[in-house]
């Protein structure tokens, strides 16, 4: 018998909109890098520390990622950058999840809008949710978390 899988999926943090910068290279704001931290610390009292951080390479989620990480005692060499998870759609969100090692029960992805929408619609639609207003949109440090009864190359 599998033990349920939680898929975790982040918004990255509130970014800056610099002209002078690419939207790959913006950076997270003061306030987006506080909102950030809080999850992290959410996370730990709640015991939700991922076995396995995935992450978009784009420097918004990186700094994300590590923030958060910092908080869950997770040293920012084990957060795994893909560029799939950059300018995703549902698919290919699916197929970075499948890389999972099948040890690994929780994992935390970060990434970006519109892609982590439509994901988080996604899965809502497919689960008798009643926590995730899907009417909303997703706001940057949103974290919405999902179970399975199935292993990550389901």
């Amino acid at each position: 018998m599998i033990d349920s899988c939680e898929l975790m999926l982040l918004r990255h943090g509130k970014s800056s909109w610099e002209t002078m910068v690419s939207d790959f290279d913006r950076d997270v704001t003061d306030k987006g890098k506080q909102h950030v931290e809080e999850i992290g610390i959410w996370l730990k009292q709640h015991q939700k520390v991922p076995d396995y951080v995935l992450c978009s390479p784009a420097k918004r989620a990186q700094v994300t990622a590590e923030i958060v990480c910092q908080q869950l005692g997770i040293s920012k060499d084990d957060i795994k950058f893909n560029h799939q998870i950059y300018n995703a759609d549902v698919s290919d969100i699916f197929n970075v999840v499948k890389t999972c090692p099948p040890h690994c029960r929780r994992v935390l992805l970060i990434g970006h809008n519109p892609s982590i929408e439509m994901m988080i619609h996604h899965l809502a639609s497919d689960q008798s949710v009643n926590d995730v207003d899907t009417s909303e949109p997703v706001r940057p440090a949103t974290l919405v978390c999902f179970s399975f009864n199935e292993d990550w190359n389901k």
